[in-house]
């Protein structure tokens, strides 16, 4: 009764070792396998620090401080590139409202915000 309660152990053990590392991107090293050592260590508590950029969370942080960025110019930890969209429409705007407005340097500004949507 034992060995196959620690096999059902082994096994949640596993399963929750694989959900941590594609969701948050914790590395795992088998020390030994018999009997079966893993570091590091299962805790009680997790928090959600993403460990890793690949994993599916550093994914969806890479998206949001990318949108982040280039809509609103937000200079993120991984994005830096300023203006955003909606400073680059607000240029447009502003030039077109001059009397001395060029129209080739509002239609490429309009193609590169295109190309940032697109």
């Amino acid at each position: 009764m034992s060995t196959c309660l620690q096999d059902v152990v082994q096994l949640w053990e596993a399963q929750y070792r694989l959900l941590n590392t594609t969701l948050r991107g914790q590395a795992y090293t088998v020390v030994t396998e018999d009997p079966l050592v893993v570091t590091p260590p299962i805790l009680p508590v997790v928090d959600l620090t993403i460990l890793d950029q690949d994993s599916i969370l550093g994914r969806i942080d890479r998206l949001t401080q990318l949108l982040d960025n280039r809509i609103a110019g937000t200079a993120t930890t991984l994005y830096t590139d300023l203006p955003g969209v909606k400073q680059q429409l607000q240029s447009i705007i502003d030039a077109m409202s001059t009397d001395d407005t060029d129209l080739t340097t509002i239609i490429s500004d309009l193609e590169g915000i295109a190309v940032l949507l697109a």
